[in-house]
């Protein structure tokens, strides 16, 4: 697997819940997450925890 290009890359919007962990938002909806969290303004972010779920979620959109 090659590194994208500047071009190929794309940046996640996040949000942090109030526990520290951090979800990344829909594309087509910011208001939701992929684990499908409403997401409102994020928290001040306390530590680098991703959640499984959106990780997940994004993996297998990714997988043809």
């Amino acid at each position: 697997m090659s590194t994208p290009t500047k071009a190929e890359q794309s940046y996640a919007h996040v949000w942090t819940d109030h526990l520290g962990v951090v979800h990344e938002r829909r594309q087509d909806d910011h208001g939701l997450t992929l684990c499908g969290l409403n997401a409102g303004e994020s928290n001040h972010p306390i530590s680098a925890r991703a959640c499984r779920s959106c990780i997940a979620e994004r993996l297998a959109s990714e997988i043809p």
